[in-house]
């Protein structure tokens, strides 16, 4: 009779402990490359790739991402998460089975982005807004030299800017407005007397521009489009023999200015947020004299080096 408890109570541990043991997901990629991260968030920096087809064993779930294993670039091994909208799982209290999506008549087909698909919720898409400050160095390319003992140089000023993002993950365009600064500096001397001149403008300008990001995830990138901005003010002012003379005087101006961005930059993917550091030269192609004489002509260019968010 003993022995008969004995057994019974051998036979109820192990129920218990097999009921306790966590479950085991198998997984299979659905997708033609899927990225797995470093932790269970869109946004977070991929440090692997799986192709479809491929099979994962994963002991932990958290919300919508498997927690697996693979074997980084350096062939060590490493723990990442996989989305589970890019696998299907075979084996598991959640095995499903591999079947074609059904599309009804009155239907389009869901598009299946590259990496993960349209589906996630709203909070999980890619972020797309960028907000952008930076110091700009304006300045202008003149047809003519400089007198004798005369210098020209850059001005300083704060600009803002507002951009949206479109496309691939490597390659993507960008629609934006800017508030910039603008102008440049003359100082010299003429008959012994020292000459300072002052060119300060402000304006409002809309771009588009292509992108290229090397990798997924945090990454540089490169970067050239058109600009086009309009001249909202400008103020002139002439120091010379003791005295200084301002004006805002625009009649002689041609305040539509166009011309070229070109420029490079670094996104970084931390913890959910994404932050940009960038340089960009902008070439201005548009003459700023309203009726110049022939070959005449002052085109406006600066150097801009900024920070931003995306949203």
């Amino acid at each position: 009779m003993k022995k008969i408890a004995l057994l019974g109570l051998v036979l109820l541990t192990s129920v218990c402990l097999f009921a306790g043991t966590p479950d085991t997901y198998v997984l299979k990629v659905k997708v033609q490359v899927a990225n797995v991260r470093s932790e269970p968030d869109l946004n977070a920096p991929v440090i692997g790739q799986a192709k479809m087809g491929e099979l994962f064993e994963a002991t932990n779930r958290i919300e919508s991402f498997f927690e697996i294993t693979i074997t980084d670039k350096a062939g060590d091994t490493v723990t990442g998460y996989i989305h589970s909208g890019v696998v299907n799982v075979i084996s598991g209290e959640e095995a499903v089975e591999e079947t074609k999506p059904v599309v009804r008549k009155e239907q389009k087909p869901v598009a299946v982005e590259r990496a993960e698909v349209s589906s996630f919720p709203s909070e999980a898409r890619p972020k797309r807004v960028i907000l952008r400050v930076g110091m700009s160095m304006s300045n202008v390319s003149l047809s003519e030299a400089m007198p004798t003992g005369f210098t020209k140089s850059s001005r300083m000023g704060l600009g803002a800017g507002i951009g949206y993002e479109f496309g691939g993950p490597n390659l993507c365009f960008e629609v934006g407005a800017v508030y910039v600064p603008g102008g440049f500096k003359v100082k010299g001397t003429y008959e012994d007397a020292p000459v300072n001149v002052s060119v300060a403008g402000t304006g409002i300008g809309a771009s588009i521009l292509a992108k290229f990001k090397f990798m997924p995830g945090s990454t540089p990138y490169v970067f050239g489009g058109a600009n086009a901005g309009y001249l909202l003010s400008q103020k002139t002012t002439v120091e010379a023999g003791g005295e200084t003379q301002s004006s805002t005087e625009m009649e002689g101006i041609n305040r539509i200015a166009y011309g070229l961005d070109f420029g490079a930059g670094y996104e970084l993917n931390l913890q959910g947020m994404v932050f940009l550091v960038e340089a960009k030269y902008y070439l201005g192609l548009s003459n700023q004299i309203k009726d110049p004489e022939e070959g005449a002509y002052i085109k406006p260019n600066g150097f801009t080096i900024g920070v931003g968010i995306k949203l």
